[in-house]
């Protein structure tokens, strides 16, 4: 996502909607994303699903998630104000409860519909090593509603497994994993399938080739620290 290339093939910057986790100490989620995007010349508007004083990961923490009325109050906000009328591409994270994928689900189709090339980068959280760290109404929320509307999924390699049914244990067999994914949400032609339906084509010039759907193993980079 460092620069787009819109249906007139001109270069510009994006305003990118990231609704993520948000940490007082640590790099993760919003608090390690919106940085790195506004030095690369983005205009980030965070929306955090959590408010924590770290990562979870750490000896202890406190905090709380954002109760899902509130970040879809943030969102009307922003509808409010006629800003959403700009979003040029919207990044998730981790959502803290399942009932934010519905919100947000909504909120994609709304924009698709509204600017039929905005991009949906989609980072699954929802375990790692082998085990959730998430409820399972979460994980399974994400996979049915979020995975098929995605332009972008940055899976970990135990996400990758989960969603794919595939557990790899080498790159020829994480290609195969991939391959297996992106056939399971898309049709042979079109976008990914949402609500049975083939969502919009890209721009030409967004992506390396046309309909193309890319599948991102993500590292840990931005979610331990």
């Amino acid at each position: 996502m460092a620069w787009y290339r819109g249906p007139g093939n001109e270069l510009s910057a994006l305003n990118i909607l990231s609704i993520q986790s948000q940490v007082v100490y640590g790099h993760v989620g919003n608090s390690a994303a919106q940085f790195i995007l506004q030095r690369l010349g983005h205009e980030v508007w965070a929306v955090p699903t959590t408010l924590f004083s770290s990562h979870l990961a750490k000896p202890s923490w406190t905090g709380k998630l954002v109760p899902q009325a509130d970040i879809a109050a943030l969102l009307d906000g922003l509808a409010d104000l006629g800003v959403l009328d700009r979003v040029d591409a919207v990044m998730t994270g981790y959502l803290g409860e399942s009932g934010n994928v519905a919100v947000i689900a909504d909120l994609i189709d709304r924009l698709h519909r509204q600017r039929p090339h905005l991009i949906y980068a989609c980072d699954p959280v929802m375990g790692d090593n082998g085990k959730l760290y998430v409820t399972p109404a979460l994980a399974d929320a994400i996979a049915a509603k979020l995975v098929g509307r995605a332009d972008i999924l940055l899976p970990n390699q135990f996400e990758l497994q989960r969603l794919s049914g595939i557990g790899p244990v080498c790159w020829t067999a994480r290609c195969r994993t991939r391959s297996r994914l992106w056939r399971r949400q898309r049709p042979a032609s079109g976008r990914p399938v949402a609500n049975g339906q083939t969502s919009r084509p890209l721009a030409p010039a967004t992506v390396s080739r046309p309909c193309c759907w890319g599948i991102i193993c993500a590292s840990a980079i931005c979610r331990n620290h």
